[in-house]
């Protein structure tokens, strides 16, 4: 795993389906793809830099499947930020007990729809759309 993470061509991304909290048993990584990258990852393990996760997160993919309005902050992209305390990013969602929201996130919008607000989740499901149908 720390090998892949490292890859320059690696890049970090989850497959979880949007749902709301407690819908149906699902993995884990519903409530920690990025936490987990974040809190591990960079803040104890040292794998990665802070930079390169966000990177890895964002712009990467984005430029991968070609999302051109996406990724990056820059005038007329869609506002896809999130705002959370480093130090403070924490998951808690474990297999067999998975529905459990993690910590640090501070401020999360989607396609400019906030989805954390103060470290609340809203009630709707913001952003929850296909954003590209990749062909195979």
């Amino acid at each position: 795993m720390e090998y892949v993470l490292q890859h320059p061509l690696s890049m970090i991304c989850s497959d979880a389906q949007v749902m709301k909290k407690n819908q149906v048993m699902c993995h884990p990584r519903n409530y920690r793809a990025f936490t987990k990258i974040l809190s591990k990852f960079v803040r104890e393990d040292h794998i990665l830099t802070l930079e390169e996760a966000i990177r890895k997160m964002t712009s990467f993919p984005a430029w991968k499947l070609g999302l051109g309005d996406r990724g990056l902050i820059k005038p007329d992209f869609k506002a896809d930020l999130a705002i959370f305390d480093l130090w403070n990013v924490k998951y808690k969602s474990e297999y067999g007990d998975p529905h459990h929201y993690s910590e640090g996130m501070v401020y999360v919008l989607t396609n400019g729809e906030m989805v954390i607000d103060k470290g609340q989740f809203v009630e709707e499901i913001a952003g929850g759309k296909l954003l590209k149908k990749l062909k195979h």
